[in-house]
């Protein structure tokens, strides 16, 4: 199967909305049949509000990048971090993948997700 990392502007918000991404992760495996490799989660197990932390989380995201065959930009936003990893796909040659809010919101109707505080 092929692995597509998903690159989003909310990947580091400690206040995630997690549901979102599994809706997402959803439709990614049973519509696309693909493995979604989603750095979203690591909100649960980096504390991204340190300095360090988030710094770790950076670093874990742009290694995830090494594995996909394809990175898929979700939302019409895009920051910084999001252009670096644009940016180190293009380098390694992995194929980029825009997808838009009212694209997004079509997947999250049929798969659900709703804001879940992280603490």
């Amino acid at each position: 199967m092929k692995r597509v990392f998903f690159s989003s502007v909310d990947a580091t918000d400690a206040n995630l909305n997690l549901s979102k991404y599994i809706a997402i992760g959803k439709w990614a495996f049973y519509d696309r049949g693909v493995i979604p490799i989603m750095p979203h989660f690591n909100s649960l197990i980096i504390d991204l509000s340190t300095d360090k932390g988030a710094l770790n989380g950076k670093l874990a995201s742009k290694d995830m990048i090494f594995y996909a065959n394809e990175m898929w930009v979700l939302g019409n936003k895009k920051d910084e971090r999001i252009k670096d990893e644009i940016q180190l796909a293009k380098i390694l040659k992995i194929r980029i993948r825009y997808f838009s809010d009212k694209e997004i919101s079509k997947i999250l109707k049929k798969y659900g997700g709703t804001t879940i505080h992280v603490e």
